[in-house]
């Protein structure tokens, strides 16, 4: 199964890893670009490892061995040796894992006192508490589904809460606790005081606050605004205060999103990409750009993400279609796809492999077809898989 979340800042593309197609999951984050950032893919490829032995173990009732594994970043953290955001890598993909409460709840059984554990339960418990309630409006949200998604929050800020005197500093249960407050109408605020109180350079927490003044969930660009400066005169590293400026444009984009407001959104999303310098900001100014039907300027994002990032595979594959499904221009949509389809695209391999099987737009070359649909079959692409057969059917002169 495979999950795509195009998400702001994070640039990633979630692979849930089934054990046996049902029942326990975990969910791998890997970076979109592995060029754009090679520090950052190295990082993810080894957080995805850290993530899939925790799995495993947890899975296996290895519960000595979970401790084993986390308690040297505890350890390093507590003594000042790592940041906030270098322990939170390492909880995080506790949000990812599905199916799995019996093995957290054998994990507290086993160690009742012990933080990560609880602090793992607790953020699978909230995680836990959204999937209840499901990704829709709340006005078209069912009764069941919200009394599941309170009934998880509630359970996640009980575990949360028993983790805040098992650690000497339990920044990231704050961060998770502030997570819930959003839903059960708690002091946002108070819990973000607390975590700066502990490290006044954690980033998540403040990112995970900024959300909560969203006008979405009820607060307002001023007080949105306010905090933004507020964190600029803050102990953050500068790189820390770059993800609360990008969060902040990309919050207010997709806001103006939500209002269909799309024009201010694209900007908003340029905005944030002046901020971070992030392939994926501009990519999501151009998707916006097209959504107020202004393919021009769609295309000035999108030749703009090519120039920094020419090696995007994304960014080649949707400039590839802004030409072709917006401006019906094929000269130049082919070798963006071609490009794409080089570096690795599915969709692109079966899309100018279709092209060249038909002579769509290109003079039909069935060696060049077969390259190309073998290729995005090999990556699971079900209908380069029917293109083959009917390529093995015009090979034989049906």
């Amino acid at each position: 199964m495979i999950r795509k979340h195009l998400m702001p800042g994070a640039a990633v593309m979630t692979l849930a890893l089934l054990l046996s197609g049902v029942g326990p999951g975990i969910a791998l984050a890997a970076p979109a670009e592995a060029s754009a950032n090679e520090p950052n893919y190295v990082l993810a490829n080894e957080i995805n490892a850290f993530a899939l032995k925790t799995f495993k173990m947890l899975s296996a009732k290895d519960y000595a061995g979970v401790e084993k594994l986390f308690q040297p970043y505890l350890n390093a953290y507590a003594a000042k040796k790592i940041s906030a955001e270098d322990l939170a890598l390492r909880f995080d993909p506790f949000s990812g894992m599905t199916e799995m409460e019996s093995e957290f709840d054998g994990w507290i059984a086993a160690s009742p006192k012990s933080y990560a554990a609880r602090l793992a339960r607790g953020i699978y418990f909230v995680e836990e508490a959204w999937r209840k309630r499901g990704i829709r409006m709340g006005n078209l949200t069912s009764d069941e589904q919200t009394a599941g998604f309170r009934r998880y929050l509630k359970k996640s800020r009980e575990e949360l809460t028993a983790s805040l005197s098992l650690y000497a500093r339990p920044v990231d249960s704050y961060r998770y606790l502030i997570r819930v407050a959003k839903g059960l109408d708690g002091d946002a605020r108070s819990l973000l005081d607390e975590a700066l109180r502990l490290d006044p350079r954690a980033v998540e927490a403040r990112l995970e606050y900024l959300d909560t003044i969203t006008p979405r969930w009820g607060g307002s660009k001023e007080e949105m605004t306010r905090f933004l400066n507020e964190s600029k005169q803050s102990q953050m590293t500068e790189a820390g205060k770059t993800q609360v400026a990008g969060r902040y444009w990309y919050a207010l984009a997709q806001q103006a999103r939500l209002e269909k407001d799309y024009h201010a959104g694209s900007g908003y999303f340029y905005q944030g990409y002046l901020a971070t310098h992030e392939a994926n900001a501009l990519l999501f100014s151009a998707e916006i750009a097209v959504d107020a039907k202004d393919r021009d300027l769609a295309i000035v994002r999108m030749n703009e993400l090519i120039k920094t990032f020419p090696k995007s595979a994304v960014g080649l594959e949707y400039r590839g279609k802004i030409y072709e499904w917006q401006f019906d221009d094929a000269e130049h949509a082919i070798p963006d796809y071609i490009a794409a389809a080089d570096l690795g695209m599915s969709w692109s391999q079966n899309h100018i492999g279709w092209f060249y099987m038909k002579g769509i737009r290109v003079p039909v070359d069935l060696k060049k077809a077969r390259h190309y649909l073998e290729l995005a079959a090999a990556q699971g692409n079900q209908t380069a898989k029917e293109n083959i057969v009917i390529l093995n059917d015009m090979e034989r002169g049906k």
